[in-house]
């Protein structure tokens, strides 16, 4: 279940409240996550492939890879449905440059055989933006923007982090909020992994964990 689709030229954006900073968000949840799942087996997944990316379970990782340099995205969606949750996964990169990019889709809903929902991705240069992919076009909420939490170049491991509750989404990288927007477009989904290439052919980009926790 992972689809292709181009990346968007920017659009409009709501309003949004950036939130530098390098200490750990508080309000991050600390006890045992409701799920975790750290790629022993392809039980939460539909491993694919095409011309365009890869997603293969190996060696206690999803390995994801876009082939061509061509700002398409590609993307493997699991099972579980979520409302109100903090998810979270931790990425690391290979070889990669300027906006060659991967991250978290959530709040995913299947709409006439195309998944929809939100796409939080951030690039080996070191910024990040926020998409909503409605089954035809993206449209972006949040256009690409720096922020020094995130880490860069080959061989940057990433924690990244979406928590939503009700119409706010709060996005995080290594326990540091990025921003905070409001968008009502999607109130529930499940949850997936994305990868895309702008620059480097044969982009590869590992996940060694997914976990979420589930918000009252």
């Amino acid at each position: 279940t992972a689809t292709v689709q181009p990346s968007p030229t920017p659009t409009s954006s709501p309003t949004i409240t950036p939130t530098p900073g390098a200490a750990r968000d508080p309000q991050l949840p600390s006890g045992p996550p409701d799920f975790r799942d750290e790629f022993t087996d392809t039980l939460n997944w539909a491993p694919y492939a095409d011309e365009r990316v890869a997603f293969e379970i190996r060696e206690g990782a999803m390995v994801m890879t876009a082939f061509n340099a061509d700002s398409y995205d590609g993307w493997v969606v699991s099972w579980p449905q979520l409302t109100d949750f903090y998810l979270q996964a931790q990425f690391a990169v290979g070889p990669c440059s300027g906006l060659d990019h991967y991250g978290l889709l959530a709040r995913a809903a299947l709409v006439n055989e195309v998944f929809v929902g939100y796409l939080l991705g951030v690039s080996c240069d070191g910024r990040f933006n926020l998409r909503i992919w409605d089954g035809e076009s993206f449209r972006v909420l949040l256009d690409w923007a720096p922020h020094p939490a995130i880490k860069t170049g080959e061989g940057a491991v990433n924690e990244l982090g979406l928590m939503a509750v009700g119409t706010q989404l709060n996005l995080y990288a290594n326990g540091v909020r990025l921003a905070q927007i409001s968008d009502a477009t999607y109130g529930a989904g499940s949850f997936g992994l994305f990868v895309g290439s702008a620059a480097t052919p044969n982009l590869e980009v590992r996940v060694d964990k997914v976990e979420y926790w589930i918000l009252p």
